[in-house]
């Protein structure tokens, strides 16, 4: 139950008032704690402010200490056309010649000619003549790619039918007819296409146009060109259909030669194969998927052509071996089935001719530190590729060393000022740590370091265009740091080792790393850590403002007990003065009735 107050009634003072002035008095040391406080969080968020400097500053100073960063190399083709080049630190500056012999191919196997007991001219379906098979007959045993369509079509304007119960020769016969002779036709073997065709003879150039049959697509007669006196299909016209089951189930003829079930097995990854469930588009996935170091695609050139094309380059030969009769089939065990791929061939400046099993990321004999990447071969006519220092990536690091150093002193400058006219002090100004580390960052920028190649052995990043700017003036007086990009170019073009050496990306000829920003990063690398002093000083403030959290909340609670207290005495006090006006009262009424 809360303390009631009677606020004055019977005193007439302002008890509430009065109360509010005592705690005042009593909180008092919770104030100056609240501003303690204060103070202590800016302190914290300031130490947290330069730990992440310094640590940005580390970074930058860690990006001076690699070799990559610095020694950079940039180098350019002649003919882009023919070869890309590459370069890394390694690399020499100079002009190399390289002649691109020859690129690299990878091995083939595909269907070849006299495909087992296949049709004998490299192509996977039947080249049996079928054309005394009617319209109906060719599409039930899938002699087309496509099955072929009643209606019309036209020959030099003439309408062309075409009906389910006619035979192909039928088809060809009304060719002649609806020409009065002038073009026949016949349906013959031709091995340079690999398989069957529709021949068109005709004395003088033959017009085809389509109608509402497919005639002219389905014998690739649309794509042919009149020669010679002949219009011949462009392409072999008795494909199989790569949808329908091996077997043939599906309708007639389907592959050459009869397969059944087994496992073909490439480069020693077994793929399984069941003709009746299984069709050319179902057994090229597999293989792709079988991760056999092969890439299996089907052409309708040539009557068809299953092609495994190797993942890799060079004379590597493609193993096949089958427990059935699919490879047969497919005419992968023919004669001239297999291609074996070639290596890539190159002269460096006219030197020994040095072959690899790939056309990109060659690293060449006399090209050290070059990565060659080959477009195109051009025996007898070499590619210049040119090497020059590339300077940027280093003018950059620099840079941005720099900039980070700078950050670093100007908050500093911002903590540790003090303004003579105002009075006003900085966060830091007595903080001897906080300028401490800003002077020992400029005496080790500005430290010589011996034991450096080239020269007199001793030196300093004055002379990679590191200065405090003003001329004579004594390193450690201003708080700026300036760079002249121009010094550290005309340093990595005269003696690039020495600009590395002196920075610390690499050792001297004794194996000894004497760099400047390699003693800056290690003593960043103590000062910025979890156990650094600015750490352990926003630790320390983080443990203060925890403290005098709890001291204030001792104080909050003792404060409201004093409140408590007064209230209560301020209470009783009313109560007598209450008690004393009422018998005051009582004892005059007392008087005047006597």
């Amino acid at each position: 139950m809360s303390n009631i107050s009677f606020g004055g009634l019977a005193s007439g003072l302002d008890t509430d008032s009065l109360i509010q002035q005592l705690l005042s008095i009593e909180s008092r040391p919770i104030t100056i704690l609240n501003q303690k406080r204060g103070n202590l969080q800016s302190q914290g968020a300031a130490y947290k402010d330069l730990n992440t400097r310094f640590s940005a500053l580390e970074t930058a100073a860690f990006d001076l200490t690699k070799i990559s960063s610095l020694i950079g190399r940039e180098a350019k083709s002649s003919k882009t056309d023919n070869l890309l080049a590459t370069a890394n630190a390694n690399a020499s500056p100079g002009a190399y010649q390289v002649d691109v012999l020859r690129l690299a191919t990878a091995s083939r196997l595909q269907t070849g000619s006299g495909a087992g007991q296949g049709n004998a001219l490299g192509g996977i379906a039947s080249n049996t003549d079928f054309s005394a098979d009617t319209v109906n007959q060719i599409n039930t045993d899938n002699r087309l790619a496509e099955d072929l369509t009643n209606g019309t079509f036209f020959v030099n304007g003439q309408s062309v039918s075409v009906a389910t119960s006619d035979t192909l020769n039928d088809i060809l016969a009304n060719i002649s007819t609806a020409t009065a002779g002038a073009v026949t036709g016949q349906l013959v073997t031709d091995a340079s296409k690999g398989g069957l065709v529709i021949e068109l003879s005709s004395a003088s150039p033959i017009a085809l146009s389509n109608g509402t049959s497919n005639f002219l697509s389905a014998f690739k007669l649309d794509t042919a060109s009149y020669a010679a006196g002949l219009l011949s299909s462009s392409d072999a016209v008795n494909s199989v259909q790569t949808n329908l089951k091996l077997d043939g189930s599906e309708g007639g003829v389907n592959l050459a030669q009869a397969v059944g079930s087994g496992t073909l097995t490439i480069n020693g990854k077994a793929v399984n194969y069941d003709a009746a469930n299984d069709n050319l588009n179902d057994l090229v996935q597999r293989i792709n998927a079988a991760e056999a170091g092969v890439r299996a695609s089907f052409s309708t050139a040539g009557g068809g052509r299953l092609n495994l094309v190797s993942s890799a380059s060079g004379p590597l030969a493609i193993q096949v071996s089958d427990t059935g009769s699919l490879a047969d089939a497919l005419g992968l065990q023919a004669t001239n089935s297999a291609s074996l791929g070639q290596s890539a061939r190159i002269q460096v400046d006219g030197g020994a001719i040095q072959s690899f099993n790939k056309n990109s990321g060659i690293q060449a004999a006399g090209l050290e530190g070059i990565v060659l990447d080959l477009k195109a071969a051009d025996a007898g006519n070499p590619v210049t590729v040119t090497v020059n220092v590339d300077s940027n990536g280093a003018v950059e690091k620099v840079q941005k060393f720099v900039e980070q150093f700078n950050s670093v002193v100007a908050r500093i400058d911002e903590l540790t000022a003090y303004n003579a006219t105002t009075g006003q002090k900085g966060l830091f100004l007595s903080d001897f740590s906080v300028k401490a580390a800003k002077q020992r960052l400029f005496e080790q920028v500005f430290s010589r370091v011996n034991g450096l190649d080239g020269g007199n052995g001793s030196g300093s990043l004055a002379e990679l265009g590191l200065s405090t700017g003003s001329i004579g003036a004594t390193p450690g007086t201003t708080s700026k740091l300036v760079f002249d990009s121009g010094k550290l170019q005309t340093a990595l073009n005269a003696d690039p080792n020495r600009v590395a050496q002196l920075l610390g990306a690499q050792d001297n000829a004794e194996g000894t790393n004497v760099g400047v920003i390699t003693r800056v990063k290690s003593y960043l690398d103590n000062l910025s850590s979890s156990t650094g002093v600015f750490a352990q000083k926003q630790k320390s403030t983080t443990n203060q403002i925890q403290t005098i959290d709890n001291r204030i909340d001792t104080l909050n609670q003792r404060l409201a007990r004093k409140e408590k207290l007064f209230q209560s005495q301020f209470t009783a006090l009313e109560l007598a003065i209450s008690r004393m006006q009422a018998q005051q009262s009582s004892l005059g009424a007392l008087f005047r009735n006597n």
